[in-house]
């Protein structure tokens, strides 16, 4: 085998695939059509594992390129726009000022004089109720309990 495989219509002898393989020493195929396995003897892939592992790299290395590249011109293009957005933030300051009648809201602590702060505490109690007393055979004065649990809201 020199490794290249060819998938063949057979209804209207069309080549509809080449595929390579090079290393292949054996064919398997399902008779649906839908999947072939090509394997390699051991021995053989000792060979070629150097080849196909620079092959490997090289491919790798241009996808990461083309990744890196793609992801640096989106980082430029959002500082662009980063840059645009504040430029227009701080041109409209004014009229955000006159709208609010002078107040200053773009700053979080710009009016802490206006803050008021309010501190709620709730007391949770815990109550035991029983329901009913029963005997089991073996085990005496048993007690279905209905606990309440605390909630904390704080």
């Amino acid at each position: 085998m020199n490794g290249a495989l060819a998938f063949v219509d057979t209804s209207d002898c069309t080549i509809m695939n080449i595929a390579e393989h090079y290393t292949a020493s054996d064919v398997e195929w399902d008779p649906t059509g839908r999947y072939v396995v090509t394997s390699t003897i051991k021995k053989d892939l000792k060979k070629y594992s150097k080849i196909f592992e620079q092959k490997d790299r090289l491919s790798q290395s241009k996808a990461s390129k083309e990744l890196v590249e793609r992801r640096r011109t989106m980082m430029e293009e959002y500082k662009q726009y980063r840059e645009q957005a504040q430029k227009l933030y701080f041109e409209q300051k004014d009229a955000r000022l006159e709208l609010r009648g002078g107040v200053d809201t773009d700053e979080l602590d710009s009016n802490i004089d206006d803050w008021e702060e309010e501190t709620i505490e709730f007391f949770v109690t815990e109550e035991i109720i029983y329901l009913e007393e029963f005997v089991l055979p073996g085990i005496s004065n048993c007690s279905l309990q209905k606990y309440t649990t605390p909630n904390i809201l704080s």
